[in-house]
């Protein structure tokens, strides 16, 4: 779990400086100050406030959707060291059909199915459909976005953070 948090207070610290850089740069420009003079990055130096505000909004709403690929990545990695520790530890396997996946062709989802059947009494169905919905994102991501993504809006870090701890509660649990 610790790899999760690590990775969301990463991105959400740089998230948030670019968003209070982005802040700082408008209200000194609301103010009437002249851009030469608010820009301390000389890659934006030369800009236009108009590009400005393109190049910041760009930047971070692409940053927000890395984020929730880099949370899944984490989280799916987790999945499956637990599936491994689980198969080489006899007295604690909890599924049969665990024992029998080949952990280096099974996919994640085939994982995710096996713990929200094992945990569907425990946690609320929403829970998984962020996870669905983060897991289909990562997919539409990773294939260079070219297809309609199933997925009508990515999940949000947080929501996706939360789920993502929630289970691993609820996993660590059941030893």
């Amino acid at each position: 779990m610790y790899s999760v948090y690590e990775t969301y207070i990463k991105w959400e610290s740089v998230l948030i400086e670019l968003e209070n850089e982005f802040q700082k740069i408008d209200s000194a420009f609301q103010k009437g100050k002249s851009l030469s003079n608010i820009v301390e990055r000389k890659a934006i130096s030369g800009m236009t406030f108009e590009e400005i505000v393109y190049f910041y909004d760009t930047t971070i709403k692409s940053l927000r959707l890395y984020e929730s690929v880099d949370l899944f990545a984490c989280f799916e990695k987790m999945i499956f060291d637990d599936a491994e520790e689980r198969k080489k530890d006899s007295k604690r396997i909890l599924y049969n059909k665990l024992c029998k996946l080949n952990l280096t062709n099974t996919k994640v989802s085939k994982l995710i199915d096996i713990w929200r059947t094992h945990l569907k009494s425990k946690l609320s169905k929403k829970i998984f459909v962020c996870i669905d919905n983060a897991r289909q994102h990562r997919n539409w991501v990773a294939h260079g976005c070219r297809f309609q993504c199933q997925t009508q809006t990515p999940p949000q870090p947080v929501e996706l953070y939360h789920a993502i701890k929630v289970v691993f509660q609820e996993i660590s649990a059941t030893q």
